[in-house]
């Protein structure tokens, strides 16, 4: 089988010479594509191989020796079910013990009612949900919301479950290099126990983090040249959040170079244009900001403060560069995402997908950016990923014999990382306090005083009371909107303090000038205490009957 000189596998027989023959392969491949995802569960599809011109036989004579692909299913499939009923588990317990916060889960979480509802202005984050970021696809959560369903720990655990679901189309194209469902699936639980993805699972619902099962899809896809499933692949990844198109415009460049050169161009320039439009109109447009830029341009300190002066010294300033890397310790950061999979990704093209947003991860002047256990990782996370198994696939197909060894390479890595650095029973760090286990007494005084707070008031609260509170048209987090703070860009859109009808606060978390100004409106008479246990206070405007 040919190769090009990145060592990728170049299909002869499947070239059109009429550009015809793309759209009946398409029509083709759309009626057979649920067949093959659901032949990551149940046997349903024919051989992957022969689309690319590569029988997954030839590689290891799995085929041959009578390997039962069935049964490899169903261990991928029991070992998924368990990972997602374990961190479901914790991630419901983190929110039920007011282990979410404002940020980001909060204001996500409102974000999602008010669009239910045709509203728009999250007043946890001081922004309109589109002037933050492009996040269309927290539309799809709407029925949900309607029906009340549309909670943090529902939010969280449809996150939980996708997670979960990568493993499908890891499994798939790992299949599809090897040719041995025994090999792919242990590839393809590694992405479970990778600390990156464990850790995004604790921080709660983001949507870059949906993302992450759309775009590994659409990779597999533009392998098995699926183009219609493609299309909708690319699409379902790319309204999740404006950023993802940097991700996708890699994506349309590989495929150019693998051979289909008019539709990865195609793919790439309409990346480029999303981008454009969601940075430069939609999101400056809805947050009223002075300028034209999105407001995540103020985290490059010196880069610049504009999308255009950033792209400018990134691209003339090395020794500007250099300082940022050094500052956020950039080789660590790759060393964090790469070597649970024994820094086997770099064999392959695909792990620049995740390039785009690991440059701009270390570049950023706030060290929870450039941390491989938030959300920001979701994109490298997705292409160590994928190039760990591409770099596999090359591989064996130079060597068969080398396949097992490299698996049980990739397999003691992930295992060894996710006892070191992860948040599963299986780490060290556990019981650390990463998950709240211990029941806290306290924690039914929190819930008996939010059970005094109606639905229908504005509430002022403190950070981990808000995503208990964020279905309602104005919840801040106190000491708004009385004085600013992680409040809209440069402090505009700022609400009126006497619409507050309700204050709903964790006396142990507010500093003291947050203290001072609570004493002052209670000693002023604008509002009178309504619940006060264990440091847990409910007060009421004066005035408003309860």
């Amino acid at each position: 089988m040919p190769l090009d000189d990145r060592g990728t596998t170049v299909s002869l027989a499947k070239v059109p010479a009429d550009p015809r023959a793309d759209d009946r392969a398409d029509d083709a491949n759309a009626d057979e594509v649920e067949a093959e995802v659901a032949d990551a569960i149940a046997d349903a599809s024919p051989s992957h191989g022969a689309e690319s011109g590569t029988s997954p036989d030839e590689l290891d004579g799995s085929s041959a020796h009578g390997v039962d692909s069935r049964w490899a299913r169903r261990v991928l499939v029991l070992a998924v079910a368990i990972w997602v009923w374990h961190f479901g588990r914790l991630v419901a317990l983190r929110i039920r013990r007011f282990g979410a916060y404002d940020f980001d889960m909060g204001f996500l979480d409102q974000a999602v009612w008010l669009l239910a509802r045709g509203r728009h202005f999250m007043t946890v984050r001081g922004l309109p949900v589109f002037g933050h970021h492009n996040n269309l696809a927290l539309y799809l959560f709407a029925p949900l919301s309607w029906v009340g369903l549309a909670t943090p720990t529902i939010l969280s655990n449809i996150q939980t479950l996708s997670l979960g679901l990568c493993t499908i189309p890891l499994y798939l194209l790992a299949r599809h290099r090897l040719g041995n469902p025994w090999l792919a699936v242990p590839l393809a639980l590694a992405f479970l126990a990778h600390p990156s993805t464990q850790w995004v699972t604790w921080e709660l619902f983001h949507p870059e983090v949906m993302a992450m099962l759309p775009l590994m899809f659409a990779y597999y896809f533009s392998v098995t040249k699926n183009w219609r499933w493609f299309t909708i692949s690319v699409i379902a990844t790319i309204i999740w959040k404006e950023d993802l198109a940097l991700a996708i415009f890699v994506l349309g460049a590989i495929v150019a170079l693998r051979g289909d050169r008019r539709r990865g161009l195609a793919v790439a320039g309409a990346a480029v244009v999303w981008f454009a439009v969601s940075t430069r109109l939609v999101i400056p447009a809805f947050d009223g900001a002075e300028g034209s830029e999105p407001f995540y341009v103020n985290l490059y300190g010196d880069l610049g403060n504009s999308t255009t002066e950033i792209a400018t010294n990134v691209l003339t300033d090395p020794e500007l560069v250099w300082q940022h890397w050094q500052d956020s310790d950039a080789g660590h950061y790759v060393a964090d995402v790469a070597s649970p999979y024994g820094y086997l990704s770099f064999g392959s093209p695909a792990v620049l997908l995740g390039v785009p947003q690991g440059v701009m991860n270390t570049l950023a002047i706030h060290d929870f950016i450039y941390d491989d256990q938030y959300h920001y990782v979701a994109m490298p996370l997705v292409g160590v990923t994928i190039g760990m198994i591409e770099t596999i696939g090359l591989l064996a197909r130079r060597r068969r014999q080398f396949a097992p060894f490299l698996v049980a390479v990739v397999v003691g890595c992930a295992m060894l990382n996710t006892g070191l650095r992860g948040t599963s029973a299986l780490s060290k760090d556990y019981e650390s306090g990463i998950w709240p286990l211990a029941h806290n007494p306290r924690q039914i005084f929190a819930e008996a005083g939010l059970d005094l707070v109606p639905d229908d008031v504005a509430v002022s609260a403190t950070y981990q009371y808000v995503p208990h509170l964020t279905h309602r048209p104005e919840i801040y987090t106190f000491p708004n909107p009385w004085r600013e703070l992680n409040w809209g860009v440069s402090g505009e859109h700022q609400r009126d303090p006497a619409t507050i009808e309700y204050l709903a606060l964790d006396m142990t978390s507010l500093g003291t000038p947050e203290l001072e100004l609570l004493e002052s409106l209670i000693a002023s008479g604008e509002f009178r205490v309504l619940f006060d246990r264990e440091s847990v206070l409910i007060a009421v405007r004066e005035g408003i009957g309860v």
